[in-house]
C-alpha cells in the first residue's frame, strides 16, 4: 500500500510542474523572451534580472491576461487586479524584457524568482539556466570571431618570419 502511495505521489509531482526559463535573447535589439511551462494556474510573478538594466517589459501571456507588469532597473513584477491567471501550457512567452546589456556581462540570469497562484500561495517551480551573453570582438561585432594577432592588429597575420611586429624584413 505505501509503495503504491509513493508511486502516486511521484507521478503527481511530475504531472504538476512549472518551469521558467529564457527563450530568445537578442542583445542587438536589447530584448529577452521569458518563457514558462506549467500545468498550474499562475496568478503572479516576480524576479530579478542580472546582466543588464531593464527598461521595460511587455507582451506575452502576461499582457494577454491583462496583468499589470511593473519594472525597475533589475526587477519585474506581474500580477492581476482582477484575479486573472496565466494560461496553462508549454513553451509560452510570459513577457519580453527590454534591456541594455551590462558591459562585460558574460550571462543573463533570472534570480529570486517567485511564482504564485491567484490566492497568493507560492508555487513550486524549476528555474532554467542563465543565457550566455555574447561578447564584442576586436572589430566591434557582437558575437564576432575576429581576434588580435601578436602585433595587436585585429585580424592581422601576426609576426611575419620571426622578424617582429613592425620591424623591417
Amino acid at each position: 500500500m505505501s509503495k503504491n502511495l509513493l508511486i502516486l505521489i511521484s507521478l503527481l509531482s511530475l504531472t504538476f510542474t512549472t518551469e521558467i526559463y529564457f527563450g530568445n535573447v537578442d542583445q542587438n535589439s536589447g530584448t529577452a523572451d521569458i518563457l514558462y511551462s506549467t500545468t498550474e494556474l499562475i496568478g503572479g510573478f516576480q524576479f530579478e534580472f542580472t546582466g543588464g538594466t531593464i527598461s521595460g517589459a511587455s507582451g506575452g501571456e502576461a499582457s494577454n491576461a491583462g496583468f499589470t507588469v511593473n519594472t525597475s532597473a533589475s526587477t519585474i513584477l506581474g500580477f492581476s487586479f482582477s484575479a486573472a491567471n496565466l494560461v496553462v501550457g508549454n513553451g509560452l512567452t510570459l513577457t519580453t524584457i527590454e534591456f541594455t546589456p551590462d558591459e562585460g556581462a558574460t550571462q543573463f540570469c533570472l534570480n529570486d524568482v517567485v511564482l504564485s497562484d491567484t490566492g497568493g500561495e507560492t508555487l513550486t517551480f524549476d528555474l532554467g539556466p542563465c543565457a550566455e551573453a555574447l561578447q564584442f570582438d576586436c572589430n566591434g561585432d557582437l558575437g564576432g570571431t575576429a581576434e588580435l594577432d601578436e602585433c595587436g592588429v585585429c585580424q592581422g597575420n601576426g609576426i611575419i618570419q620571426d622578424c617582429g611586429c613592425g620591424a623591417p624584413g
